[in-house]
């Protein structure tokens, strides 16, 4: 399955993901992010990707995976960005 989310920042990719594949908006998480992963780190990483770039952790019970292009995938579900 695939969908796609408005993002143009990972650590806004991720959030947006999750809230996706919950069903809630993105402020309707009680995790901050910010809990699991440097949020600032996290965009630096991807201001410069190259393709072979990719991070996997976890967050708000699932596992996340962060390719170069935000996409997002979260426990399997895939979450393009739009951008």
């Amino acid at each position: 399955m695939q969908t796609r989310v408005r993002s143009n920042q990972p650590t806004d990719a991720v959030v947006q993901a999750v809230a996706t594949v919950e069903g809630v908006e993105p402020v309707d998480l009680d995790i901050p992010l910010f809990t699991v992963i440097d949020p600032d780190a996290l965009d630096s990483l991807f201001e410069s990707p190259s393709d072979d770039l990719g991070v996997t952790f976890r967050y708000h019970g699932h596992e996340i995976e962060l390719d170069s292009d935000l996409t997002v995938t979260v426990d399997g579900t895939e979450i393009r960005p739009e951008h």
